[in-house]
């Protein structure tokens, strides 16, 4: 009886042990890939007071600078399209200039004054 668990025991040291030296070598100036994917932001509800625009087609969703997008059932932090115009901007922008000009920038987005709205543009160089 004693010599079947001391078997067992082995057999599991061993299976372990195999587990681990298979596992790939690290190198110490590699990154991990799983951690190069950067995560997606999911929400099941939209925050209270969102704008809905429809852009080329597409449907967002804009609450404090923040643009969303319907994603499986849910909703995605998404992108701010190049483009698109809100009427109001964050509370939480800056305004810069560069070379004269007057942009406002929140959440790394950054917009420019056309008319009576806002219109999310590239980043001024």
């Amino acid at each position: 009886m004693q010599s079947i668990k001391l078997t067992v025991i082995l057999t599991a040291i061993i299976i372990i042990s195999s587990m681990n030296a298979s596992a790939a070598p690290h190198h110490p100036h590699s990154k991990p890939r799983a951690y190069k994917a950067q995560k997606t932001k999911i929400l099941t509800t939209l925050p209270t007071g969102y704008t809905f625009i429809r852009f080329q087609g597409a449907p967002y969703y804009i609450h404090a600078g923040v643009f969303y997008q319907p994603y499986q059932g849910h909703f995605r932090v998404a992108t701010a399209p190049v483009g698109i115009s809100v009427n109001l901007l964050p509370t939480n922008r800056k305004v810069i200039r560069v070379k004269q000009n007057r942009y406002f920038v929140s959440n790394g987005v950054y917009y420019k004054k056309a008319g009576k709205r806002f219109v999310v543009i590239r980043r001024p160089v």
